[in-house]
Formats: C-alpha cells, sequence, structure tokens
C-alpha cells in the first residue's frame, strides 16, 4: 500500500492457473444462509488435491459463518475456517468449532460486501479476504468430498461464487 503496509492478497501469477471452471453443487452462484444458535450448512463445492473459490459475502449479525470442509461425514468432525464479526476474528477451527487450531484479527464491516479467495494445494490452504487478512491452514482427509458454507447466528449471503481447477 502507500504507507508500505503488505496487502495480503493472492499473488496474480497463482491465480492466473486456475482456468477450469467446476460446476457448483448449487444452481446458480449465490446462496444464502439463515441460521440461529445451531450451524446451517449449504453443500456448494467439491475438494479437489488443487482449486480456487473465490466469492463475496454481506452479513446481517455477528455470529461466525464461512467454509466448511466434510472430514468423515460426521458433522462433529468438520473443519471450519469462520468469520467472526463479534469477535473480529478469522479462524480455523477442528470438530465442528470446538477446537481452535489457528486465529487472526480481522475487522469487517457489517454495512459492506466483502470478497474472499481460498487456494488449496494439496493438504495446504491460504483464505484471503478484501486483502486484509489471510490465513494458512493444512486440512488432511478432505480431497473429494464436499466443501460446505456454513452460518452461525447469522443471516449471510454468498454471491458470485465461483471454484477453479487447473
Amino acid at each position: 500500500k502507500e504507507g508500505g503496509e503488505l496487502i495480503l492478497a493472492p499473488v496474480d501469477n497463482m491465480v492466473s492457473q486456475y482456468q477450469k471452471e467446476r460446476e457448483l453443487r448449487v444452481n446458480g452462484t449465490e446462496v444464502s444462509i439463515e441460521a440461529g444458535s445451531l450451524y446451517n450448512y449449504e453443500d456448494v463445492f467439491t475438494c479437489y488435491e488443487s482449486f480456487l473459490i473465490t466469492g463475496k459475502f454481506r452479513y446481517e449479525k455477528g455470529g461466525s459463518f464461512g467454509l466448511c470442509f466434510d472430514y468423515n461425514g460426521r458433522e462433529d468432525k468438520y473443519k471450519m475456517i469462520s468469520i467472526s464479526p463479534e469477535e473480529n476474528k478469522l479462524q480455523l477451527f477442528f470438530n465442528e468449532g470446538t477446537v481452535l487450531i489457528a486465529e487472526m484479527e480481522l475487522a469487517l464491516d457489517p454495512e459492506k460486501e466483502h470478497s474472499f479467495t481460498y487456494l488449496q494445494e494439496g493438504s495446504v490452504g491460504i483464505f484471503y479476504i478484501d486483502g486484509m487478512a489471510a490465513l494458512t491452514v493444512r486440512l488432511y482427509g478432505v480431497s473429494g468430498k464436499a466443501i460446505k458454507l456454513f452460518a452461525e447466528n447469522n443471516s449471510v449471503v454468498f454471491s458470485s461464487l465461483r471454484q477453479c481447477t487447473r
């Protein structure tokens, strides 16, 4: 940036390698998720060995939302990249939000639509939000399974959803 700060965004050369657009598990490119105190999930993508996901989101409340990776078909083992506006955190949880693995500070504006990019190579992924945040994750055993969008205690609209492989 102008002040010498680093922009936390994927490298254009890396993103340009993902050209093969994949069909989503939903009709269209928009998913709305309304959730109370229980997690609500929607199967949207498929986990490949190497892939890119892009999209936008707008949320209404402070509850969490994000990407959820199926590990073995059991919700209590889900691996979640969670955005928590109430806590101002971007987090990686295992076991459906009960085991915190990593987190970073992230302050979002609820009045604004935000964009995200997720890149995964093998078991390593990086989740980016608006050039403001990047969280590196390691996810084993998720290839070939559904990637879900989720929310809890929130109303979230995910739009412009896209998944590509090489």
